[in-house]
């Protein structure tokens, strides 16, 4: 059901065509090993191109024909749940509805979208801004987080706010400047004290 559900339905009514593709899993059980069910895993169980990404992401858009947001595929109300905070993460909204909510869009709402990696070093990412309805998508090799940089280049360039995985990404390493920068702060500040008292033992042993 799943399998023709995406290379049939929707594709059909998104313009996507050639190059989507699924990887599907099956669920063996009972003593002949019967198939009982089909499993769709997170990592690589959709394949498609850039260009059929691009119209997925052009499908959350009115239709340049006054097709509504979803095109059928899903339906608006859902795609509103999709954008809408369902979860938080460090006291911000970052989960919708199998979105990242990336960052504030500056309009009362959020720049969306999702990313994916695996290995060896493939990356992928999305964002979208629903307000300005600019996007980007990044299909890379190579560099485990190339696309998700990117991406976060991105969203700062488009609403001047951090996206959040461009903040988790770089904590480990902000982390790591501070604890060095107090680390040299501390020795500075004992050498310096150091000194003080030696020439204070330099003064009283010349009086």
């Amino acid at each position: 059901a799943v399998q023709a559900e995406m290379q049939d339905r929707s594709p059909r009514k998104l313009g996507i065509g050639a190059g989507l593709g699924t990887v599907l899993g099956a669920v063996v059980g009972g003593k002949k090993g019967a198939v009982i069910g089909a499993v769709v895993g997170a990592g690589g169980s959709v394949l498609a191109t850039e260009g059929n990404e691009t119209r997925f992401i052009q499908a959350h858009l009115p239709g340049p024909d006054g097709e509504p947001v979803g095109r059928g595929v899903p339906d608006p109300e859902t795609i509103d749940e999709m954008w809408r905070p369902h979860a938080s993460q460090m006291g911000q909204d970052i989960w919708g509805l199998g979105t990242i909510l990336s960052t504030s869009n500056n309009g009362g709402g959020f720049v969306v979208g999702h990313d994916g990696n695996n290995e060896p070093a493939i990356n992928t990412a999305a964002r979208f801004n629903p307000r300005t309805g600019n996007g980007i998508v990044m299909l890379e090799t190579g560099n485990p987080l190339l696309a998700t940089e990117i991406a976060g280049e991105w969203v700062f360039w488009e609403t001047g706010n951090v996206d959040f995985l461009t903040l988790t990404i770089s904590a480990p390493r902000m982390f790591r400047t501070v604890a060095y920068g107090g680390l040299v702060i501390l020795l500075a500040g004992l050498l310096a004290a150091w000194r003080l008292r030696r020439a204070a033992r330099l003064a009283t042993a010349r009086a």
